[in-house]
């Protein structure tokens, strides 16, 4: 009997080990399978991250793929940014151990997989920026341990399953830039640990529900960009721990209550502009002594502005489109107690009923301001000499995006001659009534952002004299109303696009870049005198007058490029110093008045462009190597370039004059000073002959 015990014993022991060896070979497998299915879905790898996805090495060392610590199974794929272009397959729910799935910002397409419920130890599931379409597959409610879910930015429609409120550890829910229908499931009032709830720019409808007052961890709510309606519950007004509530361009009526600011103690964004909400501003606001941004505007608010003494903290303050108006003993006090507010960028009171004349304080407003928009009202009186405080200044940092969302900016936007720096945002492509569009003489960088093409109604772009680097955007060619472009004093490098089917175009000036590459032929760039390419010493080709070099010979174009800025700055400095000498005062207002420079010559760099702008505007053409066979022949072409009615210096001195600036470019090129280093002394620089080796900008 005891024999048959020890028998058994060893029996089910040898079972017990046989299966624990061959448990691990068969997950291996299984996962191994799935990830190769993965991999088969995938159709385009430009960048080449899943090379190391093959027999060579084991699957978890696999790029993007994490294992367990005992190498058997996986426990999370990471792939974002790579580019890759494929489906989801099923057999991706095989991965049973799988916790994270993120594969953000990629261009997978096809719909998530309706069995993904098999995922139930999944934490993370990151799908976003990407192309799925279909529907929130309802099993995905089975993972019960997911705590951030974010799909935004695809192509996801239908409605949000209710089945999704039984996710009782979710943390962070974003849904938003979807095609989202039906109502907000008054089961996500279940999420008693969430944080975010991001809902934005779907077609939901109906109205809010009431439950999402019980969401008592919840510090970001954004609904915007919906046609939710009827009014905001109250139970929302209870969020204490509410930091982001961003309610914008929906259908919601009724009030805003008057203690808002104070049950929201915390709150640093509140937007709700582009609703239906009437009533008075809260008067709670004078005390929100957190919050950073505000926007109620193109409501139907009216009653006075609050004084608003305490808002240390406010950058965004937009009160416009609405039907407020001028308290009869305060006036527009409210103006003047923001000038506690130091960090106020964008203030915006345009299209209300406000009455009275603005007071002297306006002037004192925080030195940070960068937009204050008051169109559209019933303001009298004389404009406050301190206004003069707020046009051209030395604004710095980088520009609030939120200024290109403003409803009210009408056809202008001048933002010129400022110290803003960081890129240009993309959400400039918001501004579709702006015509004018000024932003010259900053210190912006970045490459120019592509949605400029959406600015459908722009006539005129001046984006000079910044530090904007990469191409210029090929989407130009299709602001079909453009009539004026200038790029110049940048750092824009490659080839210049095809803008010949920009018909009305009448000026283009892309100087002083470093573009390269053969000049268009067609439109605009038939008209030598409309287009200004000088101080891109690789561009070649182009209609004759331009005076480029083949393109066949470009490898000769830098040299003889150098000599033509050389001969043209001499040229321009023995003029000048005839003007400086005989009729000092018309070169300069002829410029003024001819070509549209206001203000004269301001800048070093501005010698250096009329240089080059006299050599090309007075004759038509550059200068030709016979010019320069004799003094008489110097001469003669020099004396062309004066206007009637100017006098000219003796020849001698002319001649000497370009001599010698040709002698100071050719002998030592490498040692040139640089523009900035060189005082704005024309006569001075004329005597010694060195305003010809003076370094264009950016060189």
């Amino acid at each position: 009997m005891a024999s048959i015990f020890v028998f058994l014993f060893f029996l089910c022991f040898s079972l017990h080990h046989v299966q624990a060896l061959k448990q691990p070979h068969f997950s291996n497998l299984t996962d191994q399978i799935a990830l190769l299915n993965f991999r088969s879905h995938v159709i385009e790898d430009p960048n080449g991250v899943l090379d190391t996805w093959n027999s060579s090495i084991t699957f978890c060392e696999w790029h993007g793929v994490l294992c367990n610590s005992n190498k058997t199974r996986v426990t999370g794929l990471f792939l974002d940014n790579s580019t890759l272009v494929g489906t989801l397959p099923p057999h991706i729910t095989n991965l049973s151990f799988l916790r994270t799935l993120s594969l953000q910002n990629n261009s997978f397409g096809g719909s998530i997989p309706t069995d993904i419920g098999k995922l139930f130890r999944l934490e993370s599931l990151l799908l976003a920026s990407n192309n799925l379409h279909g529907f929130i597959p309802v099993s995905l409610s089975h993972c019960s341990k997911l705590q951030v879910v974010d799909l935004s930015d695809n192509q996801l429609q239908g409605t949000i399953p209710g089945e999704l409120g039984n996710l009782l550890n979710l943390q962070d829910l974003n849904f938003a830039q979807n095609h989202f229908t039906g109502s907000i499931p008054p089961s996500f009032g279940n999420f008693s640990s969430l944080n975010n709830l991001i809902l934005k720019s779907n077609h939901l409808h109906g109205q809010i529900p009431s439950q999402l007052g019980n969401l008592n961890m919840l510090l970001q709510l954004n609904l915007g960009d919906n046609d939710i309606s009827r009014e905001i519950p109250s139970s929302l007004f209870n969020l204490s721990s509410l930091i982001i509530l961003s309610l914008a361009k929906n259908q919601l009526s009724g009030r805003l209550p008057s203690n808002l600011f104070t049950t929201l103690p915390n709150l640093s964004t509140l937007f709700v502009g582009g609703n239906l909400l009437e009533g008075e501003i809260p008067t709670s606001l004078s005390n929100a002594t957190n919050l950073k941004r505000l926007d109620l505007s193109t409501n139907q608010l009216t009653g006075h502005v609050p004084l608003l003494w305490n808002l240390p903290k406010i950058r965004i303050l937009n009160f416009e489109i609405n039907s407020l108006t001028t308290d009869a003993k305060r006036g527009l006090d409210f103006i003047t107690s923001l000038v506690n507010s130091t960090s106020l960028e964008v203030f915006s009171v345009a299209t209300n009923q406000l009455t009275g004349q603005p007071p002297p304080s306006i002037g004192n407003l925080s030195s940070q301001l960068s937009l204050l928009v008051m169109a559209e009202n019933h303001f009298e009186g004389s404009i406050p000499e301190g206004m003069g405080n707020l046009d051209v200044n030395v604004f710095s940092g980088s520009i609030p995006k939120e200024i290109f969302s403003f409803p009210s900016l009408g056809t202008l936007l001048n933002l010129s001659w400022n110290s803003f720096s960081g890129p240009l945002p993309s959400e400039i492509g918001n501004l579709k009534m702006v015509q004018d569009l000024d932003i010259s003489m900053n210190m912006l960088s970045g490459a120019i952002p592509s949605s400029i093409v959406d600015c459908s109604n722009l006539l005129y772009l001046d984006l000079s004299r910044n530090s904007f680097q990469g191409d210029i955007p090929k989407a130009l060619a299709n602001l079909k109303a453009i009539e004026y472009i200038d790029l110049s004093s940048n750092n824009i490098s490659g080839l210049i696009p095809s803008l010949e089917s920009l018909r009305y175009l009448l000026f283009l000036n892309l100087s002083y870049n470093r573009l390269e590459g053969e000049v268009p032929k067609q439109g605009i760039f038939l008209n030598a005198s409309a287009i200004f390419l000088s101080g891109n010493p690789k561009l070649c080709g182009g209609v004759p007058k331009l005076g480029l070099p083949n393109c066949t010979t470009a490898e000769s174009h830098s040299s003889r490029s150098n000599k033509w800025i050389a001969v043209g700055i001499a040229i321009v400095s023995a003029a000048i110093s005839t003007l400086i000498i005989s009729r000092p005062l018309i070169l300069i207002p002829f410029l003024n008045a001819e070509y549209g420079f206001g203000g004269g010559v301001t800048t070093k760099g501005d010698v250096y462009s009329y240089g080059i702008l006299l050599l090309e505007m007075f004759t038509g053409k550059r200068p030709t190597d016979e010019i320069f066979s004799g003094d008489l022949n110097l001469q003669m072409w020099a004396s062309s370039l004066v206007p009637d009615g100017l006098t000219v210096i003796p020849d001698d001195s002319l001649t000497s004059a370009i001599k010698i600036g040709l002698t100071c470019a050719s002998e030592a090129p490498e040692e040139r000073p640089d523009m900035k280093d060189v005082p704005l002394n024309v006569s001075v620089a004329v005597a010694c002959g060195c305003l010809a080796s003076w370094k264009s900008p950016g060189r």
